[in-house]
């Protein structure tokens, strides 16, 4: 939304609702992808050197919630957004995505109040995991995702950083006997789709990405969590106080 300040300089005014200032974003960062002449993802991807997928996932997308930090800078850059209006960008989206923390935390609260149970927040990921591990940021993400949607775009961002496209991914899984096969389209809904992946969908592509048999677990503890937290159900996962 825009409004006009004293001096008649367009200034940016954002929605009341949170949903509502979510899509404002989104329109407004694909406004300016439109603006740039509409680059195929692979064009902005040989530009700043960002996985094509990254530019795909937000062109794609348009129904998802906040999308990530990645896919916002990606798109900033991929369409030569100067460096001040970029700030200006990041700087909306850090707003949005502590709005989004806080409502996360205000939901946990009111399960947890209506189970009779104590708050609870997610601890250090070196408590998380136990013995030192190395995490990665998609990982990390997920380890920290209250939401389906936050789940999803860290599994986007995993794939991202292993460099595989959809189709790679059901080579993969098909060729080991006896392990979940993940079809082009299994890969996007579990991606996109606003159904909850199952936790065996989960770690099924965490294995194609190549993360190993810890981590493996992790991911899986993730998705359980999530699916726990969706169904408006207490975290008794334990996702606090992983031992792998």
């Amino acid at each position: 939304m825009r409004g006009t300040c004293a001096n008649g300089a367009m200034a940016y005014i954002a929605p009341a609702n949170h949903e509502d200032a979510v899509k404002d974003f989104r329109l407004g960062l694909r406004r300016i992808w439109e603006s740039a002449g509409r680059p195929k993802p692979e064009e902005m991807a040989r530009r700043t050197e960002i996985p094509a997928s990254v530019f795909a996932f937000f062109l794609t997308d348009t129904a998802l919630p906040l999308p990530s930090r990645r896919e916002v800078e990606a798109i900033l850059a991929g369409t030569g957004v100067r460096p001040d209006h970029r700030e200006r960008w990041i700087e909306r989206f850090n707003r949005l995505e502590q709005e989004r923390a806080q409502l996360d935390q205000q939901r946990i609260a009111r399960n947890r109040a209506e189970h009779g149970l104590p708050p609870q927040q997610l601890g250090d990921l070196a408590d998380l995991v136990g013995d030192p591990i190395d995490v990665s940021p998609p990982l990390a993400a997920a380890l920290e995702a209250t939401t389906q949607e936050q789940l999803q775009a860290a599994l986007r961002e995993l794939r991202a950083a292993a460099k595989l496209s959809v189709r790679r991914i059901e080579q993969i899984t098909s060729a080991v006997p006896g392990d979940l096969v993940l079809s082009r389209s299994t890969v996007q809904r579990i991606e996109k789709d606003r159904r909850m992946p199952s936790r065996e969908q989960v770690v099924a592509f965490a294995k194609a990405c190549g993360q190993d048999q810890r981590a493996q677990r992790l991911w899986g503890r993730a998705a359980d969590r999530v699916a726990t937290l969706a169904a408006g159900e207490p975290d008794l996962t334990g996702a606090g106080q992983v031992e792998v």
